[in-house]
């Protein structure tokens, strides 16, 4: 049997670009598979999330027609609930996520 150690982190102990690329992939988490549930079968906004912060960037980044900025507007809007998120992780020192199952 072999006894494997490894250093684990919580957000804010790792390396500042490290956070900011933590915060970059919990943003594009939410851009891109959370904001497809905010659709119903005909295209439209459920009502749950009709005043949500989520609906309120997508909302700003269709008003200003720059949807190339909807996950800029998603942190300005999100920033507390993203900040909460990426601080309830354990993290390797590169930032990726510890599960509590390690694996290479």
């Amino acid at each position: 049997m072999k006894i494997v150690k490894i250093n684990i982190y919580k957000f804010d102990e790792l390396g500042e670009g490290v956070r900011e690329s933590v915060i970059k992939d919990e943003i594009e988490c939410i851009t891109t598979l959370e904001t497809q549930d905010m659709w119903d079968e005909e295209g439209r906004v459920k009502p749950e999330y009709k005043g949500s912060n989520l609906y309120k960037a997508w909302k700003k980044s269709e008003d200003m027609l720059t949807p190339w900025f909807f996950g800029s507007y998603v942190y300005e809007y999100m920033k507390k609930e993203i900040m909460q998120r990426v601080r309830d992780n354990d993290y390797f020192s590169d930032g990726r996520i510890y599960n509590g199952a390690w694996y290479k």
